[in-house]
């Protein structure tokens, strides 16, 4: 991309900029969550975030990780959609990011054990399980309600994803990755 794909140039008629064929392409989506199931996913953004003071871990950090499907059991219905997990590093909370370690084929010891930077986690390609759950109200203050989502709850190497097809070797778009950690 060079410097003119990325300008953007303001006129006395608006604003203009250079759109992609894939931005132009786009249409909107059903943002509906992702049904109860396993997808094929690729590992497209993770960030390194603290515990807020509110919460029962305060300034401890985690991974916000973004999964994109690459596969599904529908014959692509939910290909490209996303869904989203953290992965807490501190103990006893360390169940995600060892399942997603061992779905990289790490082996996973008791004892102390070296995380992978996000960086190392971009682009593994997973199978996620989860289950999608219904609205649900805040349980610090019952005036806020969080709409449906899927909540992933379990994490495999890509090679036990079965049902599905072949990979088809589609890859999902890397947004990021952000370590606080480095």
């Amino acid at each position: 991309m060079t410097d003119e794909d990325e300008m953007m140039d303001m006129q006395a008629d608006g604003l203009y900029v250079n759109f992609s064929e894939e931005e132009a392409a786009s249409e909107g989506r059903d943002m509906e969550p992702l049904p109860t199931g396993k997808y094929l996913c690729t590992i497209t953004n993770v960030d390194t975030r603290e515990c807020g003071p509110a919460s029962k871990n305060p300034g401890k950090a985690y991974y916000a990780i973004e999964f994109t499907v690459v596969e599904d059991k529908r014959g692509g219905q939910f290909y490209n959609r996303k869904c989203w997990t953290n992965a807490m590093l501190f103990p006893p909370a360390l169940y995600t990011i060892v399942q997603i370690m061992k779905a990289m084929g790490q082996t996973v010891q008791p004892g102390r054990g070296r995380v992978p930077e996000p960086e190392e986690l971009m682009d593994l390609v997973l199978v996620v399980s989860g289950v999608q759950v219904g609205e649900q109200k805040d349980k610090t203050d019952s005036s806020k309600t969080y709409p449906p989502k899927f909540e992933p709850k379990s994490f495999m190497p890509k090679e036990k994803w079965v049902g599905g097809g072949t990979i088809t070797g589609k890859t999902a778009t890397t947004s990021k990755a952000n370590s606080l950690l480095s």
